[in-house]
């Protein structure tokens, strides 16, 4: 493994977890640390393993829009869905960190197989670390909702509207393959990554505080007034 590959891989770990360090700070008590490290683990293995089937099976055609985040969200959840963690609340956490892991691993990757189809230029390099850092938002996101219908039974349910929300990133890497012009790429990475992020915020704000016993998720909802 050259240096080439460890920076983006080393860069996706910090993201990651400085994103779970943010995101659980107010949640501190409400989880097991060894689970959320389990979990951790978890969303590495699983991440590095999407992209290895995503990467065998590029050739899919077209099916790929709604193949690849399947295979995404599929795999999170069989990390998620484990028997000694889904009967408990805070399964919505360790979805959170598990998610936060697969980005981690699964990001480096696509930054590198992105550089590797493009001539490599500063803003190409800035626009793959864009949408990089915004799949690590987006999987973190998914993670935790599907973690939360795992919580409430309805564990299928979550996992196809994870799995919805995944289909715009493929139809928006699709569209950047008819597109020459460096600036406009970008353009598209950002909005990429905008819609990542507000996937995460979105579900950070509504569904995590779930993690929590209805008292304390009250005085939690206070305190974000």
């Amino acid at each position: 493994m050259d240096h080439g590959t460890i920076g983006p891989i080393i860069f996706g770990i910090v993201i990651a977890l400085v994103v779970m360090w943010v995101s659980l700070k107010r949640y501190e008590g409400f989880f097991d640390e060894k689970t959320v490290f389990k979990s951790l683990i978890i969303g590495f293995f699983t991440g590095f393993l999407a992209f290895l089937i995503e990467l065998i099976t590029h050739n899919v055609g077209i099916t790929f829009l709604v193949f690849f985040p399947f295979v995404e969200q599929f795999l999170k959840f069989l990390g998620i869905n484990l028997p000694s963690i889904r009967e408990r609340r805070e399964i919505i956490i360790y979805g959170l960190v598990v998610g936060l892991g697969f980005g981690s691993i699964y990001m480096p990757m696509f930054v590198l197989l992105s550089l590797g189809i493009r001539n490599v230029n500063p803003l190409s390099l800035v626009g793959s670390l864009l949408i990089g850092t915004g799949y690590i938002f987006f999987h973190g996101g998914t993670g935790c909702m599907m973690g939360y219908g795992i919580s409430r039974s309805e564990k299928w349910r979550y996992l196809f509207y994870a799995t919805l929300l995944g289909i715009p990133l493929p139809i928006f890497e699709l569209s950047l393959t008819y597109i020459d012009q460096v600036f406009v790429v970008v353009a598209m990475r950002i909005l990429e990554s905008i819609y990542a992020l507000a996937v995460f915020l979105v579900i950070y704000k509504r569904i995590l505080p779930y993690a929590l016993p209805r008292r304390k998720r009250k005085g939690l909802n206070r305190s974000q007034h």
